[in-house]
């Protein structure tokens, strides 16, 4: 077979092959963003609007009082495993495992390993103990300080760091949250 001779200043034919076209079908179809490629994987995404993160609050009494929202209780078993931690490996960094970040430089505190979710429950109680240095001002959501003494009424201990906060009315009146704005707490 011979081709035919081509002068040199004319360009080379073109394909004149069809654009693939995809057909319109729901579900494991092809798809525009499928068309050309072979042995790809089809990922699905979605365009649903995502679920709106609750707005983070501080839990406020009828005087403006801080309080501590309610915490669910950690199993023994982490409570256990927290502590043998700290006995064994030592404290550990309550910004990391709380908030997800630790931002002091040099931290002599223990990171590693991550906390499961229950031990950051654990540890979560355990810091409530210590009193926060706004006492009842405090209006930072990410505090995992203790606001109000947690055996009030019934306390035993005789230099209790929450001495002060003692006595306070404890029922939330309402929600304070960072942009100012306040919003009753049904009753």
């Amino acid at each position: 077979m011979t081709l035919p001779q081509r002068s040199k200043t004319q360009p080379p034919p073109v394909s004149t092959s069809p654009t693939p076209t995809p057909s319109v079908t729901s579900g494991t179809g092809t798809s525009w963003a499928t068309v050309g490629k072979s042995g790809t994987v089809e990922k699905n995404i979605s365009i649903a609007p995502k679920k709106a993160t609750p707005r983070k609050y501080v839990l406020l009494n009828a005087d403006d009082q801080r309080l501590d929202e309610r915490l669910a209780r950690p199993d023994k078993p982490a409570m256990d495993s927290l502590h043998d931690r700290i006995t064994n490996r030592g404290k550990v960094c309550n910004d990391f495992h709380l908030l997800g970040v630790c931002r002091t430089q040099h931290c002599p505190f223990s990171h590693e390993p991550k906390l499961t979710a229950m031990e950051q429950l654990a540890l979560r109680h355990k810091a409530r103990n210590k009193l926060c240095s706004s006492y009842d001002e405090c209006r930072d959501t990410e505090c995992y300080w203790g606001h109000v003494c947690p055996y009030d009424p019934s306390c035993t201990y005789g230099v209790c760091f929450f001495g002060e906060m003692h006595g306070i009315d404890k029922r939330a009146a309402k929600k304070w949250f960072p942009d100012g704005t306040t919003e009753p707490v049904a009753a």
